[in-house]
């Protein structure tokens, strides 16, 4: 069998094309790893941000939740009970800032009131 015959410089040629090939397969190969790393990277962030999402929503509930408490408590329980204290006011005493309410009962001596509460004859003398 005999060898074949090419054409002058086609050899030189299919080699430098093969060895471009395989520095272009290098890249692609390359790029290709760091892609997949970003992809991960990109797929950790979206997981965290799922996750900082339910914490928002679960935060969100809770505090509607407690809004709700506060908004019941302050329209019925502390309105009522404030009145039902003011009520048992045996001493008031003048301040800058209004009267301070000095009592027998649940509320701490020097209770700040948030609004003057009417003065009676008690507490002017």
């Amino acid at each position: 069998m005999g060898e074949e015959r090419v054409a002058p410089g086609m050899r030189e040629a299919c080699e430098k094309a093969v060895e471009t090939a395989r520095e272009t397969c290098q890249a692609a190969s390359k790029q290709a790893g760091e892609l997949g790393s970003r992809i991960q990277d990109l797929e950790l962030r979206l997981q965290q941000m799922g996750d900082l999402q339910d914490q928002l929503g679960e935060a969100r509930t809770e505090h509607r939740t407690y809004q709700t408490l506060h908004s019941m408590l302050d329209a019925r329980g502390l309105k009522q009970h404030v009145a039902n204290q003011v009520r048992t006011i045996h001493r008031c005493e003048p301040t800058g800032l209004g009267l301070t309410v000095r009592q027998s009962g649940s509320l701490h001596p020097g209770w700040q009131s948030r609004r003057p509460l009417a003065i009676g004859s008690d507490c002017l003398g």
